[in-house]
């Protein structure tokens, strides 16, 4: 048996539940330090939101603040404050747009709430202690929560007359950073160094991680680092960053199935000759997206493969809420009898292998992976 039988067979013997997710949290301090090296002088947050992209905020984020990481950004306060909890001193950015409500919380434990509205800037003129930091979040073409271009001069001039405090960070989105051609990467460029003059002397961020191999210039002060941290394909240039989970599930059965026969809802599969198959206790209730299974004119028809090892084995009917079934024919025997889980995804069938099958993207297939899923943290030096 070779190393990766090996360390196959040594992962899929602890589970403890149908599925195992292995998260290498050296990979993503690797990575986090890729960007860092990549950004030069900017500093690289890390965009943990959705509880670390799914991977989870205590580990990820222990990891990165213990690496030097000093910048975060999250989508809520309650994401927000569960992160503060392992880096106490840190800055937090949340980018959920203000609720009153939340505004003792961002006071009492520090966070920076990211204004995208004339109207949530004056609720924090008023709610909010004296010197609370904040951001600013100004639209540049993606036409998301933020700041309309025409109302920048608005805010400006409530920031001098009400003699508001100075954001400490202007913030924009990019929209199509991943297609490095595209023409409206220039546009927004241009937008934000105008929204820029406004605010001379405060701190930038318009990079998220496609937008890190745009030309240096767009890096600004601030990059904000979020699927690349883990794994996530986000252009032809990002070969260099190390994948970062592997998802290990259980078989229930071993078992063949007759030449003719089907398998699976709807009888989708039909068995061209006798079959041998595994059935695995994962399935869509565990972030498996049913659609990578559909070979529709609106899906795409690459076949996804599970692993034993070295041995590929595909993936055949349709994944059920709690199984997915691999077809382990030209699996040899002994092999078999040794093997209690298949690698459901790794560094050979990536997240953006499963994401391009469901006709989606990585982050989805990220943050789509359950609760029922044993986690295990392990961390691998570059």
């Amino acid at each position: 048996m070779d190393d990766r039988s090996k360390d196959t067979q040594t992962m899929t013997n602890m589970l403890a539940r149908a599925g195992l997710l292995t998260v290498d949290l050296g990979a993503i301090v690797g990575n986090w330090r890729t960007f860092s090296g990549i950004a030069r002088n900017a500093k690289v947050g890390a965009v943990v939101k959705a509880n670390a992209y799914g991977l989870g905020i205590p580990a990820v984020v222990s990891a990165l603040f213990d690496a030097g990481c000093e910048l975060f950004f999250t989508a809520t306060v309650e994401e927000a404050l569960n992160v503060r909890l392992y880096c106490p001193s840190a800055s937090i950015y949340v980018f959920e747009g203000l609720i009153t409500e939340n505004v003792p919380y961002y006071a009492d434990t520090n966070l920076t709430p990211v204004l995208g509205s004339i109207a949530d800037l004056k609720n924090w003129h008023e709610c909010a202690p004296k010197d609370a930091p904040y951001a600013l979040h100004v639209e540049t073409g993606i036409n998301r929560y933020g700041i309309e271009h025409s109302r920048l001069q608005e805010a400006r001039t409530f920031i001098t007359d009400t003699q508001c405090p100075e954001p400490v960070l202007i913030v924009s989105h990019f929209a199509c950073a991943d297609e490095p051609e595209n023409p409206m990467n220039n546009e927004q460029i241009g937008l934000f160094k105008r929204a820029l003059k406004l605010f001379p002397n405060v701190a930038a961020s318009l990079c998220n991680s496609s937008g890190v191999f745009l030309p240096a210039a767009t890096h600004f002060d601030v990059v904000r680092a979020g699927i690349a941290l883990y794994g996530g394909r986000v252009t032809e240039q990002t070969t260099q960053l190390r994948p970062v989970i592997r998802l290990a599930a259980r078989v229930m059965q071993f078992k063949t199935i007759p030449k003719g026969q089907s398998l699976g809802y709807g009888a989708g599969y039909l068995a061209d000759s006798d079959t041998r198959i595994a059935i695995c206790g994962i399935g869509y209730a565990d972030g498996l997206i049913r659609a990578a299974s559909l070979k529709t004119e609106t899906t795409n028809t690459k076949t996804i493969v599970g692993w034993i090892g070295n041995h590929a084995v595909p993936m055949i009917g349709r994944i059920s809420m709690d199984c997915v079934v691999y077809d382990v024919t030209a699996v040899p025997k002994e092999i078999l009898e040794q093997c209690a889980g298949i690698e459901v995804l790794n560094d050979r069938t990536t997240i953006d292998d499963f994401a391009d099958a469901a006709n989606t993207i990585a982050y989805e297939v990220l943050t789509r992976l359950g609760a029922r899923l044993e986690r295990q943290y392990i961390n691998t030096q570059s």
